[in-house]
């Protein structure tokens, strides 16, 4: 053999081990390229628990990772390889981390769930008037939890997707918000939290006057008690309890004056917000229907607890008119300050008791959407059915005062059960006429006489009607 055929072949044996050295370090590069991915899909995992925001920040960390595994690989070779194969690894590179991310992103992480509005009506509220906090048109399958702001208070129902919160009483006027987490059922964790529009408590509590509050010229000087508090718009004074007269009907060219300055009631032919109940129009008030409406106002603010309840908060009454059944009056009473009634005309005109046993009713929703407490403290309906035999009915797996009928639904049996006794409590009796039967209760004191005592002491403060 000759030099240069020894040459020749010392020079094919040193590429031969150059090609052998490359072949090795793209293997141990290719095993550092599939621990980035086995390193990403960990991260994936991880991913799934967490927000799409979190889940970028694991993409971004572990695509930077993967860019300076890849990196040193190729600058380690550099010298080794030439500019074509340099340029195929950063290609590959890039693309390896492009498919990353896409695994982190899209392999299993849940969105929160949202709601797309979150309203508060009213929103200057006091401890005799609650706002209804409620969320709508929200991801399915969730939870709510309505938080107490710092102030405290009470919600009539804190897990639900509305309820009504009502403020402890405030010295001063305060600025508050309140929160409510909405997460997912599948995902405990997975929330999304939502801020009530800014609520203004304001320093207000049931006026205290241990008679009844009237207009100056309404109570003789020697019945002017000057113990307790009563409205000051209108300008009131507290008169002694024993003596109160409704006194004559106002006039029609006063009866609007009265029912504002007696007892902060105006009226209002049926205009948005339109009636939930349909199909309605608005509805003409007669003087006489005004003057009815102020009879049966009269009845009820003989007890001067009744009537300091009504005063707390100025409310409006809207008519509405049902062409497809004229006769039947019904109402809805979802607010402190608003009450909308359905043909009261004709009830009012026709049969003042009958519509007034209904309107006492509604009247009395005002007084729960004013002070929360009153829902908390009815006694359980199990128990009255008990102790008041042949006053309840079983339905919709609870108990309602038999004489209600619209059992069901979203449909409140203590709310409709309590308003029911405070008519029932004034006018003694009651007849109607539920799923073709006829329903009644007649002497209701001496027939439910656990219920008759629980509105007699927290609703009427011993006032009791002949």
């Amino acid at each position: 053999m000759d030099k240069s055929q020894e040459k020749e072949e010392k020079s094919q044996d040193q590429q031969q081990k150059s090609a052998i050295d490359r072949l090795n370090q793209a293997a141990q590069k290719a095993r550092q390229g599939k621990t980035a991915i086995e390193t990403a899909k960990k991260g994936a995992k991880l991913a799934k628990k967490a927000s799409k925001k979190l889940a970028g920040r694991a993409a971004t960390a572990l695509g930077r990772q993967t860019v300076a595994t890849i990196g040193a690989a190729i600058v380690s070779t550099a010298p080794a390889w030439g500019p074509p194969v340099l340029f195929a690894l950063a290609i590959g590179g890039l693309f390896l981390v492009v498919i990353i991310i896409i695994i982190v992103l899209f392999s299993g992480a849940t969105p929160p769930p949202t709601c797309k509005t979150i309203s508060a009506d009213p929103t200057t509220i006091s401890n005799n008037l609650g706002a209804n906090l409620s969320v709508s048109e929200c991801s399915e399958n969730i939870t709510y939890s309505w938080a107490l702001p710092q102030i405290g208070g009470v919600f009539s129902a804190s897990q639900s997707a509305s309820t009504l919160y009502t403020p402890p009483q405030v010295n001063s006027s305060q600025k508050i918000s309140i929160a409510i987490s909405i997460c997912s059922i599948s995902a405990p964790s997975n929330c999304s939290q939502y801020q009530t529009p800014e609520l203004t408590v304001v320093a207000q509590k049931l006026y205290s006057c241990n008679g009844y509050c009237t207009i100056a010229s309404s109570c003789p000087s020697s019945d002017i008690t000057g113990q307790g508090t009563c409205p000051t718009s209108p300008s009131m004074i507290c008169c002694k309890k024993d003596n109160k007269k409704p006194g004559p009907v106002p006039s029609c060219s006063e009866i609007d004056q009265r029912l504002r300055q007696d007892y902060r009631i105006r009226t209002q032919s049926g205009t948005p917000p339109i009636s939930y109940w349909g199909p309605s129009t608005a509805e003409n008030i007669s003087c006489a229907t005004k003057q009815g409406l102020w009879k049966i106002f009269s009845i009820l603010t003989k007890s001067w607890s009744f009537e300091n309840r009504l005063l707390s908060t100025s409310a409006t009454i809207q008519f509405f008119y049902d062409s497809s059944d004229p006769t039947h009056g019904y109402g809805l009473t979802a607010w402190a300050y608003r009450m909308q009634l359905h043909n009261a005309t004709y009830r009012i005109n026709n049969n003042l008791s009958l519509a007034g046993a209904w309107i006492t009713h509604e009247t009395g929703h005002w007084l729960q959407k004013r002070d929360g407490s009153l829902e908390a403290r009815f006694p359980d309906l199990s128990r009255l059915n008990r102790l008041d035999s042949g006053c309840y009915e079983p339905g919709s797996g609870s108990y309602w005062l038999k004489t209600y009928s619209l059992r069901g639904g979203n449909i409140s049996p203590i709310r409709e059960s309590m308003a029911e006794a405070i008519s029932l409590y004034v006018y003694n009796e009651k007849y109607n006429i539920i799923n073709g039967r006829l329903v009644s209760i007649v002497n209701f004191k001496i027939k439910c006489p656990n219920t008759y005592k629980w509105v007699r002491d927290n609703i009427f403060r011993g006032y009791e009607y002949n």
